[in-house]
């Protein structure tokens, strides 16, 4: 988890330096730096997979609530844990099309417009986020199974709430 937190935090001060670079290089300079523009696009595309795989271990993603906490703590649980097999199947399965995604590119040789830099390598993290989501949504699962309580992340155990008026 530090890794993927000092991975998020080192794309996310080179995204930020070439966004303020390009800025100042074409309202200062009247000239645009080549290939800014694609570093900040890739940033992002990283950013995502890596957050997503992040706050799925964390369980800090958006998540639909609504009926979940409406219903007593023992549907609850199945609901949390059949969301959580779901989700590790679903996203496994969006790790195989990534994958296969990520090799046609490299058979293609397919790069980058500006700065020529090989897609397949800029992309390869859309496996491996989803991979790494699958996993972890599928370690919920199994806690799940294994504990009383209602785990709604790896660390986070769902703590109900009571509302005083």
């Amino acid at each position: 988890m530090k890794t993927e937190r000092a991975l998020l935090s080192s794309i996310m001060m080179i995204i930020s330096f070439a966004v303020i670079l390009q800025v100042i290089s074409r309202y200062v300079f009247n000239s645009s730096i080549v290939g800014l523009g694609e570093v900040a696009k890739f940033g992002i595309v990283w950013i995502t997979f890596l957050g997503t795989s992040l706050c799925t271990r964390l369980g800090s993603h958006i998540s639909m609530t609504a009926l979940v906490e409406k219903v007593p703590k023992n549907i609850k649980k199945i609901m949390i844990t059949v969301i959580s097999i779901t989700s590790s199947v679903f996203t496994f399965y969006l790790s195989i099309l990534s994958y296969r995604l990520v090799k046609s590119l490299l058979d293609f040789g397919t790069v980058s417009p500006t700065l020529r830099f090989p897609l397949w390598i800029l992309y390869s993290i859309a496996p491996i986020a989803f991979f790494t989501t699958s996993i972890y949504y599928f370690r919920i699962f199994i806690k799940n199974l294994r504990n009383k309580e209602i785990y709604v992340s790896l660390e986070n155990i769902d703590k109900e709430e009571e509302i005083t008026i």
